[in-house]
């Protein structure tokens, strides 16, 4: 059993059917007709969590502080995005890799939230903790930045020898909030010796006094032995409370500017705003704070104590070097000084003391990061800590992993010796891909699923597209599904725990790009031999895989994880190129959908070229001519293979039209042969029938009250309705030839049940949680009793793909959740008759904005997640305190540069990273949405929420494929009212 994963405490949520408000319903509900909640998922242990892949006791996400106990070797790490810290008993076991003995700020290893979810912190609880540090006592004290405070937790170690707890630990005592455990405001009660803002490196020395790098108010402030804590509040100067006695970087303890107001000086700070600012104290009890902002680090000769005053000035700068952006320090017993360098993704390691204020003398730099990980690579290290031999700690935060370099007495070591939080040194995920969770959170939003039908009842093949982790994982029997089981078999990566688009190990693959790669994999489908197909968007093609599950089938290449045959590059596995020598009937571009009637004739969604293409069943084996398409719909006519015009009545393009489509992200067939397009850019559903009889032109469209000229999410209104849709993706029909639809935008799995009319409405509503409403919309709007603020058995986000089987089983991929839902038994109710009785809150939905560019699947801007994401680069980049509230429209967003020239680069190589900056400059959160790019330009993205006047930064790097010049533009989205999208030009030339 996999550490971490507790069998016995998994809650399976049995929610009471809603009733159906609606009135004058038709004919009897068939059995599970009205059962809304899902019954099983799979990617997370229960319902209520929806963390990126699967949080356990080995995985990380963007630590950002470690600590050594020097005294029994006991390891801890501020697992920041997590919201946990961590503890190994063994500091071999934690540079193994292996699991966590005990968790802190968490119920248990498989629980992430903020505060646990909760609106309010308690003693139990931790949002978004940095910086951790022990005393003598073996007492843990952790920087709790986002809850503004600083808590201390008796030796948990104790209590796991003594009682065998492992999770769920209480503070004792609570610095920042005038006592309460209950409170997080910034500098509550006012800026003073007794507020903090946004706390984070804690540090102490020989005699118990606390250092607290308190980053928000520019200082660090020093707490003479404030413990035993006799009293919450004290006089400055006093011991044993938890008021400040001195500050540091500042003239007193009210003051908190950036460098007081003027030039950095020997007395100044400037740390505002930066995320992994930490603190150290040496043998000597001499102070180390990185001065982040200003660009050095600085020694402060102590001890501390009685007496001492306020505005202390630096004793030693380090500086030079091209240091910037130091954040964590650590200093070993031979008075060597590490420091970690954000921005050039570095740590610096000094040997002798440097002079005040003259050349540095630098002997050591590890890093910097690599486009894999490896040893010796680093990505935005943040904190560093020494054990009791001298070896040396980093939190890789962005490798979501702690690296352990065998330095001792006389440092030299540049390539890591063990690591925490992955399998290997080769792998950075978050949490830890594995065969159980999904990260289906991305800039592509896309997912897929499918049940093989030609699989033995009741034990069905399932087919999940794990878009993120650039994978497709498939379960051998999907009736034996529970929550949180691992999958039985991996496409596009050699193993489980791999995720990198073209992560391909096979003879022949170039540069891993091969039939066993994917990048970006959204919707598949199967066909009634058990074949799998799958829309491979980023590399602009569809895989088929003979009977995976079945090696005695018959099928050439049957029964493994290597495709067989591809769509879309001229036959070849190893290339990737959008639309090869020119939009054609063998070419594909950003493909993101795939359906098979029952001749095997197959339909792909042609995402990028805004048409779909049919292609006739293939041959056994197929051979180059199966891979041109018969059939185009979308365009000018069915033999028009030419022409990619997006019909969407923008900047001269055509109006959407019966036969126009923009985007389509969707397919389906009925039993009747005919076809379902989701043109997903139009906000509606196109039938054609009878489409290989030689007209493209639709009968029927849903989503626009029949209107085949109009567009526009919900029909322009502020909220849903029965008979609109919001950037709809995937599609399905079931046994009974009811059609379900994805409806991304607008959260929510619709089903329309037939005879379909010209205005045809829907009948029932999924993930809405409140009785099948057909006129609410938003992310986790669940009310069963057992729902975590809205996240439940009830509630989607951003559903992306569904299926059903032969039992009317309906299954959701829930992109927005990291999760796939199972609802058994689910069955259509039949369509009103009257409008609904039901009176809810409308919650209006952006529009979608799709764009198709180069090689990368065309980007969703939808509505921001509530769930809180990794931050890899910033300052005054924060998780939601209450995950089921999202930032509405608010902040104002600032790109900077607006377009960046790699210059020429020799293919096969990379360049340099180059940083864009996202920063908010107005007075409410902003939501900041960063695409994820393959080569030629490689960025690694996601979704951040960026504090009033913070920043973050992302890297690019300029990796060219092919000689000659290249282009793009990075569209970064925002909650910014005024300014929803902001681009940066890239260009490079390839030698």
């Amino acid at each position: 059993m996999r550490p971490g994963f507790r069998t016995d405490g998994v809650v399976f949520l049995a929610v009471a059917a809603a009733v159906l408000a609606v009135a004058g319903v038709r004919g009897v509900p068939r059995a599970g007709s009205g059962a809304l909640s899902a019954d099983r998922v799979l990617g997370q242990v229960d319902f209520a969590k929806n963390a990126v892949n699967f949080v356990d006791a080995i995985g990380m996400n963007a630590p950002a502080g470690v600590t050594v106990d020097q005294a029994n070797g006991h390891v801890l790490v501020a697992d920041s995005q997590n919201n946990r810290v961590m503890g190994w008993k063994s500091a071999a076991a934690f540079a193994a890799g292996g699991a966590a003995d005990l968790v802190i700020g968490q119920p248990d290893f498989n629980s992430s939230g903020c505060n646990q979810n909760a609106p309010a912190p308690d003693a139990t609880k931790l949002c978004q903790p940095i910086g951790v540090a022990v005393d003598v006592f073996h007492n843990v004290f952790v920087g709790d930045a986002q809850n503004n405070r600083v808590l201390v937790f008796a030796d948990p170690f104790a209590a796991l020898l003594g009682s065998d707890q492992s999770s769920d630990f209480a503070a004792f005592a609570v610095f920042g909030q005038a006592g309460s455990f209950v409170t997080n405001a910034v500098n509550e009660n006012g800026l003073g010796a007794d507020s903090l803002d946004s706390p984070q490196g804690v540090a102490l020395d020989a005699s118990g006094n606390l250092f607290v790098a308190d980053v928000g108010n520019n200082r660090a402030l020093v707490f003479f032995s404030p413990l035993p804590m006799t009293a919450v509040k004290g006089t400055p100067g006093n011991f044993g409370d938890a008021t400040a006695d001195i500050a540091v970087g500042q003239p007193d303890l009210v003051s908190g500017v950036c460098n007081q107001g003027g030039p950095a000086t020997l007395a100044t700070l400037c740390m505002a705003p930066f995320y992994g600012v930490g603190i150290a104290v040496d043998g000597g009890d001499n102070l180390y704070l990185p001065d982040t902002q200003n660009n050095r680090a600085l020694e402060y000769n102590g001890p501390f104590g009685y007496g001492e005053s306020n505005n202390a000035t630096a004793d030693l700068v380090f500086a030079g070097n091209n240091l910037a952006l130091p954040s964590g320090v650590a200093v070993d017993s031979n008075a060597n000084f590490y420091v970690s360098s954000e921005a050039h993704h570095q740590v610096y390691e000094y040997t002798e003391p440097v002079p005040l204020m003259t050349a540095t003398l630098l002997n050591l730099m590890i890093g910097p990061g690599a486009q894999n990980p490896n040893a010796a690579s680093l990505q935005f290290p943040m904190g560093l800590a020494i054990d009791a031999v001298n070896n040396l700690y980093v939190a890789d935060q962005a490798n979501n992993r702690v690296l352990e370099f065998n330095e001792g007495g006389s440092p030299g070591n540049k390539v890591a010796n063990g690591a925490g939080g992955q399998i290997d040194l080769a792998h950075n995920a978050p949490n830890y891909v594995d065969a159980i969770g999904e990260g289906t959170v991305s800039q592509n939003i896309a997912s897929g699923i499918a049940v093989d039908a030609s699989s033995d009842p009741p034990r069905r093949h399932l087919y999940v597209a794990d878009t993120a982790n650039n994978r497709v994982l498939g379960w051998k029997d999907e009736s034996s599904l529970t929550s949180a089981m691992p999958a039985d078999i991996v496409f596009g990566q050699s193993n489980f725990f791999a995720y990198r688009c073209n992560n391909g190990v096979a003879g022949g693959d170039v540069a891993g790009l091969g039939a066993d790669s994917l990048c970006g994999p959204q919707r598949i489908a199967v066909d009634a031999q058990g074949n799998l197909y799958v829309a491979d968007a980023g590399n602009n093609r569809v895989l088929e895989y003979n009977t995976p599950f079945n090696s005695s089938s018959g099928e050439p290449g049957a029964g493994d994880e290597s495709a067989d045959f591809v769509y879309g590059q001229g036959g070849g596995f190893t290339t990737r190129s959008s639309n090869l020598n020119g939009a054609s009937a063998t070419t594909l571009s950003n493909p993101a959908a795939v359906a098979i009637d029952a001749g095997g004739n197959i339909y792909i969604a042609d995402t990028g070229n805004s048409r779909v293409l049919e292609f006739a069943k293939a041959g056994n084996p197929p051979g180059a001519s199966d891979a041109i398409a018969s059939r185009s719909y979308g365009q000018a006519s069915v033999s028009d293979f030419t022409d990619v015009q997006c019909a969407d009545g923008a900047g001269g393009d055509p109006a959407p039209s019966n036969h126009g489509m923009c985007i389509p992200g969707g397919v389906a067939i009925d039993p009747s042969g005919n076809l379902f397009v989701a043109d997903t850019g139009n906000d509606r559903v196109m039938e054609i029938d009878a489409p290989l009889g030689g007209t493209q032109d639709a009968s029927r469209v849903f989503g626009q009250g029949g209107d085949f000229t109009a567009s526009g999410c919900n029909r322009l209104a502020a909220a849903p309705a029965a008979d609109t849709l919001c950037a709809p993706g995937g599609l399905t029909i079931d046994i009974l030839g009811n059609l379900w639809v994805a409806d991304v935008n607008n959260d929510r799995v619709i089903e329309y049940v037939p005879p379909f009319d010209a205005d045809t409405a829907a009948a029932i509503a999924i993930g809405q949680g409140d009785g099948s409403s057909l006129t609410t919309s938003g992310c986790n709007r669940g009310i069963a009793p057992g729902d975590l603020y809205g996240r439940g058995a009830d509630s989607l986000c951003m559903p992306a793909a569904v299926a059903v089987d032969s039992n009317v089983d309906l299954y959701v991929t829930d992109s927005g959740n990291n999760r796939s839902m199972v609802y058994d038994g689910i069955a259509a109710t039949p369509s009103p008759t009257t409008t609904a009785t039901a009176t809810a809150t409308a919650t209006a939905t952006a529009t979608a904005t799709i764009t198709a560019t180069g090689t990368v699947a065309p980007t969703l801007a939808v509505s921001p997640t509530p769930s809180p994401t990794a931050t890899p680069t910033g300052s005054g980049v924060t998780p939601s305190a209450t995950p089921t509230q999202t930032p509405g429209a608010g902040g104002k967003l600032k790109l900077s540069p607006k377009s960046i020239n790699f210059g020429k680069v020799s293919v096969g190589s990379e360049s340099g990273p180059r940083t864009i900056q996202i920063q908010n400059s107005g007075t409410s959160a902003m939501l900041a949405t960063v695409p994820t790019k393959g080569a030629p330009f490689v960025l690694t993205g996601g979704e951040f929420t960026v504090d009033p006047h913070g920043s973050m930064a992302v890297t690019i790097k300029f990796a060219p494929t092919a000689k000659g010049e290249a282009h793009e533009v990075i569209e970064i989205t925002s909650s910014d009212p005024k300014d929803r999208m902001a681009k940066v030009k890239v260009s490079g030339t390839g030698k």
